[in-house]
């Protein structure tokens, strides 16, 4: 497929307001679950959601999820990281959580779901440094609460010197419009810094040509010039709304497209620096949409967040 002339169409993106209409929902988050886990990720976990509640201005309850029943070493573990996020610089509402169950997720979703907390935050994978999966996988318990938590969840990569340097940069990376993308487009606007960038970097690949036919509801085979009217029409009112929002907040905002392979063009823009990747991803885990959030959170050294709908 010639994807030639792509690059030369962004102006469609921005004047494509009769397209697909995106919402940008901003939470209000009040209560934040930080899940540590006695590994490697727990330093820059607990600065990252440091630095996201006090942003936020929200309460920090922190839990361990483990087997079975807490055990004394944990509570301690538990009871120090919600000292540390009580003390400058973060000066958080804080409060501990333990949950009893047969598996960390079933405890952490319990506790999630006890407090109505607006925002998990853990290391992926749980329980494992990171260095022993890589991008291999997030971990079972990741893969469970993936499948079952509707609250978004910020997950943890590799361990950053610097965690705060991260939210200076928010990237939300797109191919085909789905509307967990508003929702965590949304998050990104109260995530990143007062300075900071947003940017939306949309990359057109075949696999997207076969979701954009589904949306518009054709049969035929996409040429480059369909494929750009597509990509217009469901990418046009996202990257609209995310230009407004950035004018409202003063946050500079940087819209970008490629075509190519999603996932490879996508994890080099992401490594380009710290960052924050906020991914949408559906309820329907079988949707290759949920598919590509996955694969970027696998594959990122910086922490991602997903956001369900």
């Amino acid at each position: 497929m010639d994807f030639s002339d792509l690059n030369d169409s962004i102006g469609q993106f921005e004047s494509a307001l009769s397209g697909e209409k995106a919402e940008l929902v901003s939470p209000d988050p009040r209560t934040l679950l930080l899940a540590i886990d006695g590994s490697n990720q727990d330093p820059t976990t607990i600065a990252l959601a440091g630095e996201v509640g006090r942003r936020l201005k929200a309460r920090v309850v922190v839990m361990m999820g483990g087997e079975g029943e807490p055990t004394d070493a944990q509570r301690e573990k538990v009871k120090a990281a919600a000292a540390e996020l009580a003390a400058q610089p973060y000066a958080l509402e804080t409060d501990t959580i333990f949950k009893t169950a047969p598996a960390p997720a079933q405890q952490i979703l319990a506790a999630q779901q006890k407090l109505a907390a607006d925002l998990v935050i853990l290391p992926a994978p749980y329980l494992r440094d990171v260095g022993l999966l890589g991008d291999e996988s997030l971990s079972s318990p990741v893969d469970m609460l993936l499948a079952e938590c509707t609250a978004p969840m910020l997950l943890v990569r590799e361990p950053l010197d610097d965690p705060k340097a991260a939210l200076a940069r928010v990237l939300i990376p797109m191919t085909v419009y789905v509307p967990s993308l508003g929702a965590a487009a949304g998050w990104a606007f109260k995530l990143v810094d007062a300075g900071g960038m947003v940017e939306l970097y949309a990359v057109a690949d075949e696999a997207a040509a076969q979701d954009a036919k589904k949306l518009l509801g054709v049969d035929e085979e996409l040429t480059a010039d369909a494929l750009v009217r597509a990509e217009s029409k469901l990418a046009g009112g996202m990257i609209a709304a995310v230009q407004r929002k950035g004018t409202e907040t003063g946050v500079d905002v940087v819209v970008d497209v490629a075509a190519g392979k999603a996932l490879q063009l996508t994890m080099a823009r992401v490594h380009e620096g710290p960052c924050v990747v906020c991914t949408g991803a559906p309820m329907d885990r079988t949707s290759r949409a949920f598919s590509r959030a996955y694969n970027v959170a696998l594959r990122s050294k910086y922490p991602v967040l997903v956001v369900r709908r």
